[in-house]
């Protein structure tokens, strides 16, 4: 008997442990509480939009494509509904710019934020709890209440399309994962070595040249010999003004703001074979194909005014482009060989007092920022 009554715990133990085990929230909420009860999302379910100043209709729309992703079906927009999702703003301090109050019960999904980036994440931890493809099951929410908000301001992912083109559908597939997870930075490096990915109208020889390279995807990258003249660049590709319109509004539904990075001063060889004198020795190149830099330029000459004019009307339309606050220039692993033989480079470490290449480096960086 006694082996019994233990056993019949132990099963009551493992199945609450079991209940609370399968709502995993990434990132784990800063409270967290669950109940018995489940809430039963269907084709009657009702959202509700709470009076509010701010149009959350954009809100309520990324919750139905969510909904008719996994299940086909839409929910309409109700006032009152016994079964019903509800999106209110309020006045919170504790929760901050992108926190939420998100309360499940049997009969509603409550979700409370400061604005509609915490609605938005708020729904992001309502999604956790759905299935992630199409499914015909039932689509069932854990009663839980949960009251969140993050502990760092920049939370953001890096991705290189410069060595690897994704195309525009890849990158928003990526944007959607990282926005899932409460990841409020793309990074989008889209500039480098081997791929100038970026359509800079005033410059189209970047991605006419620079965009593409001679494919030897067959062999190890730092084994891929440099292209020879006459061999056909097939790999590679870039974005259009317009598809990088349309991957910035697409990140902004999910609360994602975009940062470009534009390499400077080194790691830009595709814009060298793009436009030859942007270099030090001033001498054609064609794009690279790997990690196999023998006798390539890679540097922007640092002496050279026509550089500066160069990447100013390239950051004026990379500005034009993206909301976000920053560009992000990387500015690493510059091999500054060809900076101390260059007579430009040397005149201008004189002219402008500087101590080394380093210096150069430095007033470079400063002169573009």
């Amino acid at each position: 008997m006694k082996l019994t009554v233990k056993l019949i715990l132990m099963l009551l133990i493992c199945g609450s442990l079991n209940a609370q085990e399968h709502i995993s929230i990434i990132p784990k909420p800063v409270q967290m509480s669950t109940g018995q009860g489940k809430f039963i999302i269907n084709e009657h379910t009702a959202i509700n939009i709470v009076n509010s100043k701010s149009d959350l209709k954009p809100i309520a729309a990324f919750l139905n494509t969510y909904i008719k992703g996994i299940a086909g079906f839409t929910l309409p927009l109700k006032r009152k509904s016994a079964n019903s999702i509800s999106l209110s703003m309020i006045k919170n301090q504790e929760i901050g710019s992108e926190g939420y109050l998100l309360n499940v019960s049997p009969d509603l999904i409550d979700i409370k934020a400061n604005t509609t980036a915490g609605l938005i994440y708020g729904l992001q931890s309502l999604f956790q709890t759905l299935p992630q493809v199409r499914t015909n099951a039932t689509l069932t929410v854990p009663e839980m209440q949960i009251t969140d908000y993050p502990r760092f301001k920049w939370r953001g992912l890096h991705l290189d399309v410069s060595r690897h083109f994704f195309t525009p559908g890849m990158v928003k597939e990526y944007i959607n994962l990282l926005a899932s997870y409460k990841l409020n930075r793309f990074h989008w490096h889209l500039v480098d070595d081997q791929g100038w990915r970026i359509e800079i109208k005033k410059y189209p020889e970047l991605t006419k040249t620079g965009a593409w390279r001679v494919d030897q995807t067959h062999k190890v990258w730092s084994d891929r010999p440099q292209a020879n003249p006459g061999e056909v660049p097939s790999y590679g590709g870039y974005y259009t003004e317009e598809q990088i319109k349309e991957i910035i509004a697409y990140a902004a539904e999910r609360n994602v703001t975009v940062v470009p990075e534009i390499e400077m001063p080194g790691h830009v060889a595709s814009a060298i074979a793009a436009y030859p004198f942007l270099s030090c020795n001033q001498k054609p190149q064609l794009p690279l194909t790997g990690g196999s830099y023998s006798g390539m330029s890679s540097n922007y000459c640092a002496g050279n005014e026509e550089v500066f004019t160069f990447l100013e009307h390239v950051l004026d339309e990379v500005i034009d482009l993206f909301p976000s606050e920053y560009i992000h220039i990387g500015g690493d692993e510059v091999d500054k060989t060809s900076w101390k033989s260059c007579p430009k480079c040397q005149a201008r470490i004189k002219d402008k007092q500087l101590k080394n290449e380093e210096g150069l480096q430095s007033y470079f960086i400063t002169r573009n920022s």
